[in-house]
């Protein structure tokens, strides 16, 4: 419904996307910017012994290795960029409160 009554408002191609990353032009850039305090982050709360048992800190580690290159979620490391580390770290520091 919301396509048909934006007909004429917004240029088709928008009007007709099913894709939500435009919305985000400068997340990769953002995301890099981040990238040494979520290493940071992530340093400090591997020792937790509660942490450990649940996250793969290693892996999550190696992921963090890889700066994104762009919003799009073309490459493996481009989906793990923007959805599941920060997940990951938000997990680890909710965990660490324990």
């Amino acid at each position: 419904m919301i396509r048909l009554g934006m007909k004429d408002v917004l240029p088709e191609k928008i009007r007709w996307r099913i894709c939500k990353e435009p919305f985000l032009p400068d997340y990769h850039d953002r995301y890099n910017k981040q990238l040494p305090q979520a290493r940071a982050i992530v340093d400090e709360l591997s020792t937790h012994p509660l942490v450990q048992d649940i996250i793969n800190i290693k892996q999550l580690k190696q992921c963090l290795a890889h700066p994104s290159t762009s919003n799009r979620l073309d490459t493996q490391a481009n989906f793990m960029n923007f959805l599941v580390i920060p997940r990951m770290i938000y997990l680890a520091k909710f965990l660490s409160s324990f």
